[in-house]
């Protein structure tokens, strides 16, 4: 019954996701949450193209310039190629192959920096296809950052994927049952969840974090609660 109801709620996930449009994020007017959305869809697609099966527990969610890949991959060759998909759909390249730096492309109104040494891989985005509907803290300067959390090799990657799922859905209950609507609300943060830790992206300010961290940290299946602000 666990096991359907989860899939059940993964597969609806993965037809809203897929539903988008990648023309419609040039169109002018349309919201931050849509083109997060759109984002999305564009990422689902091209992984699907160039992986195909084996990336069908891969999750990526977006909040304007940052973004979360989670869910679990047969090989680290393959959690790689998934990265470089997403890095690409951003439009960001690596500044050497073998490197975790990357420098942004840069067009007149997109600019970047790179960044380098980081051992949880983390990317800065900026420029390129997708620059101006990441949310900047500047017109015309939209920064960001990639995060790369998919497992590798799991004994059964269907029920960790499940799980995972079924933790983040728990894990917005209890934040609605506290009166934390805004975690329903996509232009305000969004929830990626792997191997029982809670990633949440958002514009948070430190007094909406210590409550989420205080109302999530003491529930069941969650070791950690790790927040990615802009």
């Amino acid at each position: 019954m666990l096991r359907k109801s989860v899939c059940t709620l993964m597969l609806l996930f993965g037809m809203l996701a897929l539903s988008g449009s990648i023309q419609a994020a040039r169109v002018p007017g349309v919201s931050p949450a849509a083109l997060d959305r759109l984002f999305e869809g564009e990422v689902y697609l091209q992984v699907d193209q160039q992986v195909g099966a084996a990336a069908r527990y891969v999750e990526v969610t977006r909040f304007g310039n940052t973004i979360v890949i989670t869910g679990e991959v047969e090989n680290a060759s393959h959690a790689t190629v998934i990265e470089d998909l997403v890095l690409e759909a951003a439009g960001v390249k690596r500044e050497t192959p073998a490197g975790n730096a990357v420098v942004p492309e840069r067009q007149k109104e997109c600019g970047g920096k790179a960044a380098t040494g980081n051992d949880k891989r983390r990317q800065i985005v900026s420029g390129s296809r997708d620059c101006s509907s990441l949310r900047g803290d500047q017109p015309g300067r939209a920064k960001g950052r990639v995060y790369n959390h998919l497992g590798v090799a799991a004994p059964d990657p269907a029920w960790s994927v499940a799980v995972a799922n079924l933790l983040l859905a728990e894990a917005i209950v209890e934040l609605v049952d506290a009166g934390f609507t805004q975690v329903l609300d996509r232009a305000a943060m969004r929830m990626a969840a792997q191997d029982g830790v809670l990633y949440i992206l958002g514009n948070l300010g430190e007094m909406d974090r210590t409550r989420i961290k205080t109302v999530l940290s003491s529930f069941p299946g969650v070791n950690d609660v790790r927040f990615y602000t802009e």
